[in-house]
């Protein structure tokens, strides 16, 4: 996990804030990116969290729930990108049910796992 953190902060602040320095106009970022690419990033790595408190590990449920996301997130951009008439409702799925219901169980897995992790503790 160390490892992918570390490459991506690595990736965003040097190799991207090199390429805005060197290019004359900077770096333009699509409203694609900044409405949906960008916050599902930060989604995921927030998902990540539950993963810290409950003992380091990531179990095949985790590992399964990951892949699905990644598997959507996928389905999303080749929608998106052949102009496929389900994209409209996908997005809408994507937006106003996975969305929600990821963010409920994300705070009832940390908030389990926090307690978990400060009775280990204590």
């Amino acid at each position: 996990v160390g490892n992918v953190v570390g490459s991506n902060i690595f990736n965003i602040v040097s190799v991207l804030g090199l390429a805005s320095a060197i290019a004359p106009n900077g770096i333009s970022v699509p409203k694609a990116a900044l409405y949906f690419d960008i916050p599902f990033m930060i989604a995921i790595a927030v998902a990540c969290l539950p993963v810290f408190f409950a003992g380091y590990r990531i179990s095949r449920v985790n590992g399964a729930v990951f892949l699905a996301f990644y598997g959507a997130y996928l389905g999303y951009l080749i929608l998106k990108s052949t102009q496929h008439d389900a994209f409209d409702n996908y997005h809408a799925v994507m937006i106003y049910l996975v969305s929600p219901l990821t963010a409920i169980t994300l705070l009832v897995v940390g908030w389990r796992g926090w307690h978990l992790h400060r009775a280990n503790q204590g």
